[in-house]
């Protein structure tokens, strides 16, 4: 009987013992090497400074495509008070995107829909793709654009700009928009 008590404390004091071991061993693994390496220089300082993504602030459209993946874009849209969505689109969603913005200008420079004297909105969608909605709101003398990005972290509407009908002067990123949406599209074609 006593052997037996012996045998457990026994075999209790190694598991304890060995169990302290193993914890001592996991600390010094878990403290990373210091590596001494050289303070990196000016020069190397501004090239990883223009490689950095650069978030956007104030009401911005940022589109670029995936490395390894060309065919598939990342967005972001913000709205100048800290909020902004994001999403990854295959091209083809990046073509309803652009052909939404393009249908809502060429609707918004038009006399079509004009309200008086209060806004009319108009909006434009694709069923198949909820994820994008462009809203008109027409008055006699302008319209004004506003855009919204269900992305993957939320959902995000912007007051893109306007356009004066009596002399389509227009203000804003909508046309910024376009240009980069149609940048990012040209960069694709030139790879192929």
């Amino acid at each position: 009987m006593q052997s037996k008590s012996f045998a457990k404390s026994l075999t209790l004091g190694l598991l304890c013992l060995s169990l302290a071991a193993a914890s001592l061993a996991q600390e010094k693994q878990a403290q990373p090497k210091k590596e001494h390496s050289k303070p990196l220089t000016e020069k190397e300082l501004l090239k990883l400074d223009k490689k950095a993504f650069k978030a956007p602030s104030g009401k911005d459209f940022y589109i670029s495509p995936l490395e390894n993946e060309p065919y598939r874009f990342s967005i972001i849209l913000s709205d100048g008070n800290g909020n902004a969505a994001t999403t990854l689109v295959l091209i083809d969603r990046l073509n309803i995107f652009e052909s939404l913005l393009l249908e809502a200008k060429k609707f918004a420079e038009s006399a079509e829909g004009i309200g008086s004297p209060k806004p009319v909105v108009t909006r434009f969608y694709d069923k198949q793709e909820p994820e994008f909605v462009v809203d008109v709101a027409k008055t006699p003398l302008e319209s004004r654009f506003y855009v919204t990005l269900q992305g993957l972290n939320g959902k995000v509407t912007v007051d893109v700009g306007q356009i004066k009908r009596s002399d389509k002067k227009e203000t804003g990123i909508l046309s910024d928009m376009l240009t980069k949406i149609q940048n990012a599209k040209a960069g694709l074609s030139q790879q192929q």
